[in-house]
């Protein structure tokens, strides 16, 4: 029987709850609102198949494994510039996927439900990629994933499986065996973020613009490819678009204020990983190659299987570059040390920020750990002027 007791050694990747042959496990949130497994005892029949799913109490050695090939690094962005504007770097899973539709295949991913939660669900057609696209900087809800991609295998169909690395790594456990129709994308982790959080969140945005929220994107591309805002629409026509130094969700997520325990010691930070391809942002790509890049998104590939190489290679949908490795992490970084292989650090106001969560009114814990004073409002006006301008992304360009 599984048990936590210490959160830092659980993700939350729900192997254990898609395993039990009893359905003795369900996940549910703790105060923080993460979830962690809970066990029925009087379902349990003791057959520990919970703790051999578990895929950090049964790491694998990433730099030890067989793979195929060495780890390959490479950038790219899709042709299509409504995909590229629509995703949060340069496009490429949307490729990906349609290329394992085109196989009669089957994509899953995480997506927004109607109340802009996060949960991951799959599709076998292309218009429904598009609800696949975008950061979500949220921890998804996997339920019955792992279970309904064995059911798809066990068919011979072709699947392509997109998460966070701890999901990823916690299908493969669950599966227990290759599949050669299996396609694993894992993507380059900053954290997850807690869904009460996010909750919490949408309610006090709901209750200042005195409506319902319609439209919620994460990682909108409203001042361009490099700047990370956040979009509200509301059900009376307002809009709400903000970036990280003054939106509370984006400043705090990129603090790491609010992410899960296990994300400051993530066991699956590594180069090279199980998955077939590593998705990630590449910042100042002037500096790899002035010439081939999008400037409306690009993205960081590592490839870590000969299968994930001929996937990529055979979309006709992007335009791919091979690279140095080690430029490419280094460009990943945006000058810090590379998400790719370092945890997120944890903040000495994280621990007093989740203490005081259900204690005083949210707007109350916006202004303490996010404060909108005036340099924040001055250098959101100065950012949206030198956007209109066209200048914005020429200067990240001469500061990178």
């Amino acid at each position: 029987m599984i048990q936590i007791k210490d959160k830092v050694n659980c993700s939350g990747c729900s192997a254990c709850y898609n395993i039990c042959p009893q359905k003795a496990i369900e996940m549910h949130e703790d105060e923080e609102g993460f979830a962690y497994p809970k066990i029925d005892a009087n379902k349990c029949i003791n057959c520990n198949l919970c703790e051999k799913v578990c895929p950090i109490l049964n790491k694998i050695d990433n730099n030890k494994l067989d793979n195929e090939t060495e780890t390959l690094a490479y950038i790219a962005y899709n042709k299509d510039k409504n995909v590229r504007d629509t995703s949060a770097a340069g496009g490429i899973f949307s490729a990906l996927a349609e290329k394992i539709i085109d196989l009669k295949g089957v994509v899953f991913g995480a997506s927004f439900n109607d109340k802009f939660e996060v949960i991951h669900t799959y599709t076998e057609n292309k218009e429904d990629l598009k609800k696949f696209r975008g950061s979500k900087y949220v921890q998804s809800v996997i339920g019955d994933s792992y279970r309904i991609v064995k059911e798809f295998l066990k068919k011979d169909r072709y699947v392509l499986f997109s998460g966070t690395t701890c999901q990823v790594e916690g299908l493969k456990k669950y599966l227990g065996k290759e599949y050669e129709r299996l396609y694993l994308v894992d993507l380059v982790c900053h954290g997850v973020p807690s869904p009460k959080v996010i909750r919490k969140y949408k309610e006090y945005q709901q209750k200042k613009y005195k409506s319902k929220i319609t439209y919620m994107s994460y990682r909108e591309k409203t001042f361009g490819a490099t700047s990370t805002t956040l979009s509200l629409q509301f059900e009376n026509g307002k809009r709400y678009s903000r970036g990280h130094e003054s939106d509370f969700i984006l400043g705090a997520f990129l603090k790491g204020i609010i992410s899960r325990p296990s994300c400051y010691n993530c066991k699956f930070k590594t180069i090279h990983r199980i998955s077939d391809i590593t998705l990630g942002d590449i910042w100042h790509i002037n500096q790899l190659d002035n010439e081939f890049h999008s400037e409306n998104g690009n993205t960081a590939l590592l490839v870590h299987t000969t299968k994930g190489k001929k996937l990529l290679l055979s979309t006709n949908l992007l335009y791919v570059k091979e690279e140095n490795l080690n430029d490419v992490l280094t460009l990943n970084a945006n000058g810090k040390p590379s998400m790719v292989t370092e945890s997120a650090k944890l903040p000495k106001e994280r621990e007093e920020f989740f203490a005081e969560l259900d204690k005083n009114d949210f707007s109350k814990i916006v202004k303490k750990y996010y404060p909108q004073n005036i340099k924040a409002s001055i250098k959101l006006a100065f950012k949206k002027i030198l956007f209109r301008l066209g200048i914005l992304e020429k200067l990240k360009k001469f500061k990178g």
